[in-house]
């Protein structure tokens, strides 16, 4: 007995679209996932590691397998479908072959074997923070997780309600969360 619902799991979507029981209206909001760089790390100083962790994070497959379809892979902070919204930004390609390149370029290598890249002998090991208020964000943190994973970069996630603190204090090498513009 509902008369309407906002913000459900994109997992419990399917129990409403295929039940004649129920009407469901949607459209692509302006709530945006994303990851931000803590500029504070030396690794991510580097455009380059920046631009390969941008391409090596598979954000058709966050949309289509995670999102359950839901979704839109985000170029820019606001959709086409909104009047002030469209497609004249552009996101770098996903591309982990280019990602793998550019890190190459930039110096790390897996030089001792362990399915790293490492540069003067310290492995590119980063840390993921995001909280799970926002029930689709440790999800998004596992899939960059193994993403970045296939081009030699450890992630070390932490899913947080006290993310505040975190970020307060500086500890942290990417931040993900959703923001509604």
């Amino acid at each position: 007995e509902l008369d309407a619902v906002q913000g459900l799991p994109y997992a419990s979507l399917e129990l409403f679209l295929n039940n004649d029981k129920y009407k469901v209206s949607q459209v692509d909001t302006s709530r945006i996932y994303q990851i931000a760089f803590n500029f504070k790390n030396e690794d991510l100083k580097d455009l380059r590691v920046r631009q390969a962790i941008s391409m090596a994070i598979d954000k058709e497959n966050f949309t289509n397998v995670l999102l359950h379809g839901q979704g839109t892979p985000a170029v820019g902070p606001f959709p086409a479908s909104m009047p002030f919204g469209d497609n004249a930004v552009h996101a770098v390609p996903f591309d982990k072959e280019k990602a793998k390149a550019l890190l190459k370029e930039a110096g790390y290598e897996d030089t001792d074997g362990d399915g790293y890249v490492d540069k003067n002998g310290k492995n590119l090991e980063l840390r993921y923070l995001t909280y799970t208020s926002r029930q689709e964000l440790p999800l998004l943190a596992e899939a960059a997780q193994a993403d970045l994973k296939d081009i030699g970069i450890k992630l070390d996630v932490n899913a947080t309600n006290n993310y505040k603190n975190f970020l307060k204090t500086g500890e942290y090498d990417l931040f993900s969360n959703a923001n509604v513009n």
